[in-house]
């Protein structure tokens, strides 16, 4: 099931929804198999509070628009989620030119309990220990970088930033189709072709929001250039990145 907040940033969202955030921490660390997920008390008007189990089989999206009217993200709303960037269109269609939609059948109005498991990836910490390493290695030195001008973040942020490259679709098919035949090396190539998109992707959703309004100059000019080397050293390292081109000074 998916609970959809439309525009959730027209009010600071902690006012709110500081509960929800308190309750997601609660539920770091807990699985399917030792159900004991906390619960959200939901008060319907009544005398009594309605306990909403904070499970995983419930998807939690929201969507904003970013202008004069609404508020933005905090770095404590930003470190517990995951914020997708859509670009405005570019060309415009009529009403009467959109494809007719095409009415869904009763049973796939749900997502279905096989799909949902199928995107939740449990994977080995100790087998990808290595395959992970270079990409937590440029995380801690831009973290020890941004901590000069007191933005570090905490582990929150890399476990969140972990756990999203291995649920990325790519490389969650990479993953689990490896012929058992292939070479070693050639999968590693492949798989990292597959995972650096999606250390882009969180780069710029958990890292990059951390230098808003910084000061060009001084302490904070120098907190860039060595962000903007520490990427350029990975990038020459065999790695596909294209962010610095948003870091120039």
């Amino acid at each position: 099931n998916i609970v959809l907040l439309d525009e959730m940033n027209l009010a600071h969202i902690e006012q709110y929804f500081a509960s929800f955030l308190s309750k997601l921490e609660e539920r770091r660390g807990k699985s399917e198999e030792k159900p004991n997920f906390p619960n959200l008390d939901v008060n319907l008007g009544g005398t009594h509070s309605y306990p909403l189990p904070m499970g995983r089989n419930v998807l939690w999206v929201g969507t904003m628009n970013q202008d004069e009217t609404t508020k933005s993200l905090s770095d404590k709303v930003l470190d517990r989620g995951i914020v997708i960037n859509f670009p405005r269109p570019k060309t415009f269609a009529r009403r009467l030119n959109l494809a007719e939609r095409e009415e869904t059948a009763p049973e796939n109005r749900r997502l279905q309990t096989k799909m949902w498991l199928s995107w939740v990836s449990s994977f080995d910490e100790a087998e990808t220990k290595d395959i992970i390493a270079p990409y937590k290695e440029l995380v801690e030195k831009i973290n020890d970088s941004i901590s000069k001008i007191g933005r570090a973040i905490g582990h929150r942020v890399w476990q969140s930033i972990e756990n999203y490259i291995w649920n990325y679709p790519d490389v969650r098919e990479c993953w689990f189709s490896k012929n058992p035949e292939q070479d070693e090396d050639e999968f590693k190539r492949d798989l990292q072709k597959k995972i650096d998109p999606a250390f882009e992707d969180q780069l710029v959703q958990k890292i990059m929001p951390k230098l808003r309004g910084i000061e060009t100059r001084g302490e904070s000019k120098i907190c860039l250039q060595e962000i903007r080397n520490a990427i350029d050293s990975f990038k020459n390292s065999g790695h596909n990145l294209n962010i610095t081109q948003g870091l120039a000074l």
